[in-house]
């Protein structure tokens, strides 16, 4: 069946839905795992199984079975997602970007080439415990943006919605920005910094 566990229907066109004769089916070879389209590129189901949107992921991408991935999401070409990550609707990760485990993101959110978010922060005191980066939606994070998830066990790095972190700003474990804050080029905030919605940091 299209719609079944463990298979994942390919569409001709994106665009349009195809005639039954364009149909093509394909079983996941490692679960929820990749499957190759003509061009070279993969596409992952949205998670929910009956939802006809696509997930297209770079031939070159590497993208963990146990990661959660939202309808229409692009990940470029050697993009990593770790496992335990979840990303919203409508996200579009840039070449060489890496989401790492625990990072939680909404939905329409831009990660450009070369940021990492969620990484382990950089702290002596961290003991290697779970712990989370959370991103509301809509936010950009452009070439080269750090992001820690937090120190504590069960801590939380969150930023808001609709932020713009220009290229190569850094936030660090345990901050909290509202919605709408800009981070300009290099701006690098310590740990447990909190700025509230519409902040404006220069570099």
């Amino acid at each position: 069946l299209p719609h079944s566990r463990g298979s994942v229907l390919l569409f001709a066109d994106s665009e349009t839905e195809p005639s039954v004769s364009d149909r093509r089916i394909y079983p996941f070879p490692h679960g929820r795992g990749s499957v190759f389209n003509p061009d070279g590129s993969r596409r992952f189901p949205h998670a929910t199984l009956g939802s006809m949107s696509q997930v297209q992921i770079h031939s070159t991408a590497l993208v963990a079975p146990e990661s959660e991935i939202g309808a229409d999401v692009l990940i470029g070409p050697y993009a990593v997602v770790e496992e335990e990550t979840v990303l919203g609707n409508g996200c579009r990760i840039g070449a060489h970007a890496v989401i790492k485990r625990y990072t939680r993101m909404g939905d329409r959110n831009l990660v450009a080439e070369g940021a990492v978010l969620g990484g382990q922060p950089q702290d002596l005191s961290f003991l290697d415990a779970p712990s989370y980066l959370q991103i509301g939606d809509g936010n950009v994070f452009r070439e080269g943006v750090t992001v820690n998830r937090a120190t504590e066990p069960e801590g939380r790095t969150r930023i808001g919605g609709s932020c713009f972190l220009m290229a190569h700003s850094h936030v660090a474990h345990e901050c909290s920005l509202g919605s709408h804050v800009i981070l300009a080029n290099n701006v690098a905030l310590a740990g447990h910094v909190t700025l509230g919605d519409h902040a404006v940091l220069g570099g």
